[in-house]
């Protein structure tokens, strides 16, 4: 299974689309859909990127953290699989990996609810928990783009 194109644009809507640099909220410079120089590039030094360059990205770099969610071999429906590939691309494999170690997959999307860390993510892991135990998506395929900015 891989992420569905509900499921990419579930996670844009959630990181937002920003074309220029910044600092995020844990003070981590990030680039596109969430890119950060964890992900191989270095948002401080790339300047000013286009949309189509940020979908790019975003498209090639998604894949390591779908691999994640398919080692874990549970029979989940597409809804469930793009919650926990979103889970994985905001904290990592190793959080996805305490997130389902042996819970079922009701467990599964109850303990969505103790990654609230940093609180400014409580919003976000409300809307993965929502998809992956009821199948709705919250975007309604909007995507908030920032444009580039000028950093002094």
């Amino acid at each position: 299974m891989n992420i569905s194109t509900k499921g990419l644009i579930e996670i844009m809507s959630l990181e937002g689309v920003c074309l220029s640099p910044y600092l995020d909220s844990v003070g981590v410079w990030t680039i596109g859909v969430g890119i950060t120089k964890y992900d191989g590039k270095d948002p401080q030094t790339m300047g000013a990127i286009t949309f189509d360059q940020a979908l790019a990205m975003f498209k090639d770099r998604i894949k390591a953290y779908e691999a994640p969610v398919q080692a874990l071999r549970l029979n989940l429906s597409q809804t469930q699989f793009d919650a926990l590939v979103s889970f994985c691309f905001n904290v990592g494999p190793g959080n996805l990996a305490k997130l389902c170690h042996g819970r079922t997959l009701e467990q599964i999307g109850d303990a969505f609810s103790l990654y609230h860390q940093p609180p400014e993510i409580t919003e976000r892991r409300n809307k993965e928990q929502k998809l992956f135990k009821t199948g709705a998506y919250s975007s309604n395929g909007k995507v908030l783009v920032f444009p580039e900015s000028q950093r002094s």
